[in-house]
């Protein structure tokens, strides 16, 4: 059994969203999200501890619900994920977790070809980045194609800088240095300062969200585990032939009676138990330490005591 259940897709690290003053100015309306050559998910396993188990850069084990669209561009509200199937089929089937699923697309770079931090300015929230990956032509064309698309969007289209391992952090601005026309860079602004944990040389790409992420809370439930190690007792026996026996009750005698019996074996029994003497105790009680180890002298008189109290 497994209970699924959606959670508010945040995580430690994490600057996807803007503040709540922010939110308030900005105006929003549906868009249509589409899943093109340039998108993919990027899939993520966290205990609940926040620690990252797991991820995949290009997560495809999702369904399509609509097989007659492209598969180059796909709406993302005809894709089906199913979070139970993609633990398990990393051999994570027991226990609790929470899965995410950023739903990207690739501006600048990628995991495969990624960009680097050259300089950081000192407020922290301006970077220009270098490649030794990319090649200068496509690091130009990526660039340009990407302002061109900010231009022409209808709405504002502010971008991720990605560190990998599920790590997104909002920029809202970008440009193009071509100072040294060998070695030309990228100058993106942050809208918050840059993390502590990252410095010059940390490796990154530039994405967007194509849509909000996915995040859920998959609990695996143990079936109880029935161990049948004994067997059942038989019912009575109602065929044995005893229907016309009556059992006849022994007669109560008292101690002369038993004596002047004519079997001397009876008379010999209960003329020795009357003789012997008191049991032999092999303990001497008249030391505490002999008998008492775990418990209190103290207690036992009390309570020796408190009982003779009653009877009294």
């Amino acid at each position: 059994m497994v209970n699924i259940s959606p959670i508010i897709p945040t995580l430690i690290d994490n600057q996807i969203e803007y503040n709540s003053q922010d939110e308030n100015l900005i105006s929003s309306f549906e868009i249509n999200t589409k899943l093109d050559s340039t998108g993919y998910i990027e899939y993520s396993i966290y205990d609940l501890n926040n620690n990252l188990l797991n991820i995949n850069s290009n997560y495809n084990s999702y369904t399509v619900l609509d097989d007659g669209q492209s598969a180059q561009s796909l709406e993302i509200n005809q894709i089906n994920i199913d979070p139970q199937s993609d633990l398990e089929s990393l051999g994570y089937s027991q226990g609790k977790y929470n899965v995410y699923y950023n739903i990207l697309s690739k501006k600048i770079g990628s995991n495969l070809e990624t960009l680097y931090i050259a300089e950081i300015s000192s407020d922290r929230t301006e970077i220009r980045l270098e490649s030794n990956n990319l090649e200068n032509v496509s690091l130009r064309e990526q660039t340009q194609t990407f302002f061109l698309e900010r231009e022409n969007s209808e709405y504002f289209l502010d971008f991720y800088i990605n560190f990998g391992n599920n790590n997104l952090i909002i920029a809202n601005n970008i440009a193009l240095s071509e100072t040294d026309p060998f070695n030309p860079t990228i100058l993106v602004k942050l809208y918050k300062p840059l993390p502590s944990n990252y410095d010059i040389k940390s490796e990154l790409w530039v994405v967007s969200l194509i849509d909000n992420p996915l995040a859920y809370n998959v609990e695996f439930i143990e079936e109880p585990i029935l161990f049948e190690d004994s067997s059942p007792l038989q019912g009575p026996n109602f065929n044995l032939e005893i229907k016309d026996q009556v059992n006849n009750s022994s007669l109560e005698l008292s101690r002369s009676d038993i004596v002047k019996t004519s079997l001397s074996s009876s008379t010999h029994q209960i003329n020795s138990l009357l003789n012997e003497k008191e049991i032999s105790i092999n303990i001497d009680y008249s030391n505490f330490s002999n008998f008492i180890h775990l418990s209190s002298a103290k207690t036992r008189l009390e309570n020796f005591v408190y009982k003779i109290d009653l009877i009294e």
